[in-house]
Formats: structure tokens, sequence, C-alpha cells
């Protein structure tokens, strides 16, 4: 177990390291090239959001302002879904964002998930694109089954990643 925990941080600092050597070498990259969006706005050089905003808008079809907004709204709907882990576990099932055919933030509950959003999204940037499901089963009971199913099979002697 140790060697396997050893062996694992040794990845997470691999992976660390190689993803701020990305962002670096995309950073140079970007700061290197003086160029513009196809709507004449200026990339300003360092700016990571405007760099990802450029890259959204072309690909979902939409301008640079929209793509800028609906990348500043993920701060906040991690935070969204961080506190509706930790105080709704009992019936929170998981959110995302949707990006096509229309963007969207869906919220899923095991029951009363209109009523138990509503204080969560009140006063939000994202209050009007919610999307609210009912579903069987919360994300902590699915993360419940993975684990025992994780060890389960750790038990059988079979590698499991």
């Amino acid at each position: 177990m140790f060697q396997f925990r050893r062996l694992y941080s040794l990845i997470m600092v691999l992976t660390v390291v190689f993803a701020v050597g990305v962002v670096s070498t995309a950073t140079s990259v970007a700061q290197d090239e003086d160029s513009s969006l196809n709507d004449g706005t200026l990339i300003y050089e360092g700016d990571a959001l405007a760099l990802d905003a450029q890259t959204y808008a072309s690909e979902y079809g939409v301008s640079f302002d929209e793509a800028e907004y609906r990348l500043r709204l993920q701060d906040a709907i991690g935070e969204l879904n961080a506190e509706l882990a930790e105080k709704e576990h009992h019936t929170f099932a998981g959110l995302w964002l949707q990006h096509t055919p229309e963007f969207r933030l869906v919220v899923q509950f095991t029951y009363d998930g209109e009523k138990i959003i509503q204080p969560y999204v009140v006063g939000k940037p994202f209050a009007n694109i919610v999307d609210v499901r009912t579903v069987n089963t919360t994300f902590a009971e699915l993360q419940a089954t993975q684990n025992a199913v994780w060890l389960a099979v750790r038990d059988l002697g079979i590698p499991l990643d």
C-alpha cells in the first residue's frame, strides 16, 4: 500500500510539472504571436482566459464575449457543486455544463430538485441556465458503489486503475 501511495504521489507531481510546462509554453507562444480574434478583439499577452475564449468561440460557434461569459461561470459553478455535494448529499446527484445544442447547467437530484436548488442559485449569474433533472441515485451513492466495486476487484487480485 505504501508503494502505491508513493507511486501515486510521484505521478501527481509529474502531472503538475508537465501541466505547468505546457501552460508556460502555451503562454510563451501566445505572447510571441501578436494576433487578434476574427471580430477584431485583441488578445492581450499572457491572458489565458482570452486564449481559452477564442478557442471556445471557434469550437462552439459563439461570439468571443459569449465564450468569455461562459468560461467565467465555471468557478462559481464549481463552488455550487462543492456546496451541493456537502449540504445536499442525501439527494444531490451531480451537475455538469452542457455546451450543445443549448448552453445550460444540468443539476440532478433524486427528489424535490426545483425546490432544493432555488436558494443556491438566486442572484447567481447562471440562475437562468439551470436545468434540474430527477434521477434514482445520488452522487454519494454512486461513489460508494464505485468504491465497493474497486475494493472487491482489488481483493480478487485483479489490477485496477
